[in-house]
């Protein structure tokens, strides 16, 4: 429940302006698999860092399909889904990925205070969610961007780059939860993220 939290805490924040993200599933099956592969060769933390920096680029594509290119959110998420579904079938021929890591297999497993790791992350993310949204501008505007992009805009809003860094947010949220899916059962498949399209957007 606490995988599916992380991610649905992303999904509310691109709900709450009036767009939606379906190309979760796909950047949670990403960050397992190339996380999966490149952990034997580059490590723990290098493996890490680069899956969730490329996790913040797809949100940040997605930003900007939906804002300079005006794509309807639906359309441009579901097409960034196909496109990371089908560069995963040729990066890895849709095999599963084994990925052995301590550090990502504490967060996912182990408790910490008699509470699990992956719920401390979930209070972490969602601790960031309800701070930008009630206590910074960045939040309002996402309110505003929600209520009416138009207004918004003309209001001084830079619903841009808020749209943005919300789309990428999201993503980065995501690749923590395929992360964190990676150090529970220690591979990721193809499908690994496909449970959570859905089911982050009724949560």
């Amino acid at each position: 429940a606490a995988f599916l939290g992380i991610v649905a805490a992303g999904q509310t924040l691109v709900i709450l302006m009036g767009g939606i993200d379906l190309s979760v599933a796909a950047v949670i099956t990403m960050t397992g698999v190339v996380a999966g592969n490149l952990m034997t060769q580059i490590g723990q933390v290098g493996s890490i860092l680069v899956t969730l920096v490329i996790a913040i680029l797809i949100g940040i594509c997605n930003g900007l399909g939906v804002t300079v290119l005006r794509l309807p959110p639906l359309v441009m998420t579901l097409a960034t889904l196909s496109i990371i579904q089908g560069v995963l079938l040729v990066y890895n021929a849709g095999k599963p990925v084994s990925g052995e890591s301590p550090f990502l297999e504490f967060w996912a497993k182990d408790k910490i205070l008699g509470v699990p790791a992956a719920v401390w992350v979930l209070g972490g993310v969602t601790l960031i969610c309800v701070v930008l949204l009630h206590f910074t501008s960045f939040g309002r505007g996402i309110y505003a961007i929600g209520n009416n992009p138009r207004a918004s805009f003309i209001s001084g809003v830079p619903t841009t780059a808020i749209q943005i860094a919300t789309y990428s947010l999201y993503s980065f949220f995501a690749g923590i939860t395929g992360l964190l899916l990676l150090g529970r059962t220690g591979y990721s498949s193809k499908t690994a993220g496909d449970p959570y399209m859905l089911m982050s957007i009724a949560a």
